[in-house]
């Protein structure tokens, strides 16, 4: 549905000398990637908002994602499935929350074995971006720094006595990161020749 669109409004690009046709597949790939992620992120935002919880889902959000652009992890084989499992995740996400405000304890476990296995692991390199030694060392450094600036920001609404549910909601945008990235190193999911 999205490449559809996409290759429509990339075809009238190149027609009207907007781009060249040299540059089509690069523009189809981008302008598909953020029509996934646009809508991705607009049902993940509509989940939250029809239970109640979209403050909460926000946060997520915003730690998961900042994260995961960094640390990668496992992938699904196409959009629709990972489509379906965000939706899922989300959703375990906001049953989550209900329990571990409960039990913040808990909660304090959980986030410090994700910060262990992500400063350990820190990113996968997955086949599709396939990066260098030299890049890798740099997603490295950075996903390391998004870890510890989230901590931080974690430390800090604590500290500040911000609504446990956006507390927790924030840390397990890092959980499931450091989720993903132990099921992509057990389905072997990565390139290690150029690491």
């Amino acid at each position: 549905m999205i490449e559809r669109g996409v290759n429509k409004l990339v075809d009238a690009f190149v027609e009207n000398q907007l781009i060249t046709e040299e540059e089509r597949e690069r523009y189809i790939y981008s302008l598909v990637c953020w029509g996934e992620s646009v809508l991705t992120i607009v049902a993940l935002l509509g989940v939250g908002a029809v239970m109640g919880h979209f403050i909460s889902v926000v946060c997520f959000c915003i730690f998961f994602f900042t994260l995961r652009k960094r640390t990668g992890g496992f992938h699904m084989p196409s959009f629709a499935l990972c489509f379906i499992c965000s939706i899922g995740i989300i959703i375990a996400v906001i049953y989550s929350v209900d329990i571990l405000v409960k039990h913040m304890a808990l909660m304090w476990v959980i986030l410090s074995g994700s910060v262990i296995l992500i400063g350990a692991i820190r990113t996968v390199n997955h086949p599709d971006l396939n990066l260098n030694r030299e890049e890798m060392d740099g997603v490295r450094e950075s996903a390391l720094w998004v870890l510890v600036l989230e901590c931080i920001g974690i430390g800090f609404m604590q500290w500040m006595g911000i609504d446990s549910e956006l507390i927790v909601s924030s840390a397990l945008g890092i959980c499931v990161c450091a989720l993903l990235l132990v099921i992509a190193k057990l389905k072997q999911q990565e390139v290690k020749g150029n690491e």
